[in-house]
């Protein structure tokens, strides 16, 4: 609805995901994942955002943030068993109403998810089919 912007934040000890509200000026901790660097790229007008954390200096997931919580997106493969073993979801760059997510991934030599490489699209599916 163009209200809320979502970025990075930061404490002393950490970066964490956060939304921001333009009309009122108040700042929401979507949460994180892990590690000192958590980032928001995009999030829908469900409040569900996507963006990436970074695990060290080189080693970046894909990350989902839904209701305070943030998930490791290369958890939630299903019928890709190289995900999460020799390919990653880097980082979650945009989500739609449909909650269908787009983002970067490659090889475990490509740690970086800023670097030239693959394109994804995630598609919800019922957990009962």
């Amino acid at each position: 609805n163009g209200l809320t912007a979502v970025g990075l934040g930061a404490t002393q000890t950490e970066a964490r995901g956060v939304s921001w509200n333009t009309a009122t000026n108040a700042v929401t901790d979507i949460g994180s994942l892990c590690c000192s660097q958590n980032v928001v790229y995009d999030m829908n007008n469900d409040g569900v955002g996507v963006g990436y954390t970074g695990l060290n200096f080189q080693t970046f997931r894909a990350v989902l943030y839904w209701g305070g919580q943030a998930f490791d997106l290369n958890t939630r493969i299903v019928n890709n068993p190289q995900i999460g073993q020799s390919l990653f979801l880097y980082a979650a760059t945009g989500i739609n109403s449909a909650g269908q997510i787009i983002g970067m991934f490659g090889s475990s030599a490509s740690e970086e998810p800023l670097a030239p490489g693959r394109v994804f699209i995630l598609t919800p599916v019922n957990p009962g089919t």
